[in-house]
C-alpha cells in the first residue's frame, strides 16, 4: 500500500475507491501544451496525429493510480440545447482567432501564433476518442 505522503486530503479521501472524474477540462489542458502542433496539423494538406494531450491526461491518471485512486473517467461532451447561441458565438470567436493565428504563422511569428492558437482550441471527437482508447488500454473505466 502507498503511504500517501505528500498527497492532498482529497486524494487520500478517495484512495482505494472508484472515483468518477469529469474529463471536460483535461483534454483542453493537455491540448494547450501542444496548441501549435494541433494548429499546424489542422492547416496541413496532410494532417498528422498529435497526441501530446493524451500523454498529458494519462500522466494525471497514472498519478491517481499511484495514490490508490481508481478513476472512472466521465466523458460528458453532449452539447446542451440551451447553450446553442453561446456555442455559435464561441465558435465564431474561435474561428476568428484561428485565422489570426494562421496569419501570424504565415508571417513567421511562430511564438505569437502559438499564444493565439491556445485561445481557440477545439477538442474534437477524434481527440476524445484517442483519449478513451488510451484509457481502455490501461483498464480505466469510462462513463
Amino acid at each position: 500500500t502507498h503511504t500517501h505522503t505528500g498527497s492532498s486530503p482529497c486524494v487520500r479521501r478517495h484512495s482505494h475507491t472508484h472515483t468518477p472524474l469529469p474529463l471536460a477540462s483535461n483534454p483542453h489542458a493537455g491540448a494547450y501544451a501542444c496548441a501549435l502542433e494541433l494548429a499546424e496539423s489542422k492547416l496541413s494538406e496532410n494532417p498528422f496525429t498529435v497526441d501530446n494531450y493524451v500523454v498529458f491526461c494519462m500522466r494525471r491518471v497514472e498519478m491517481l493510480l499511484h495514490f490508490g485512486v481508481r478513476p472512472l473517467l466521465v466523458f460528458d461532451g453532449a452539447p446542451l440545447p440551451i447553450k446553442a447561441r453561446t456555442r455559435v458565438s464561441r465558435q465564431d470567436n474561435k474561428d476568428s482567432r484561428f485565422a489570426e493565428g494562421r496569419a501570424l504563422l504565415l508571417q513567421g511569428r511562430k511564438q505569437e501564433a502559438e499564444e493565439v492558437f491556445k485561445t481557440c482550441l477545439d477538442v474534437t471527437f477524434d481527440m476524445a476518442h484517442h483519449l478513451m482508447c488510451a484509457c481502455r488500454r490501461m483498464g480505466i473505466g469510462l462513463w
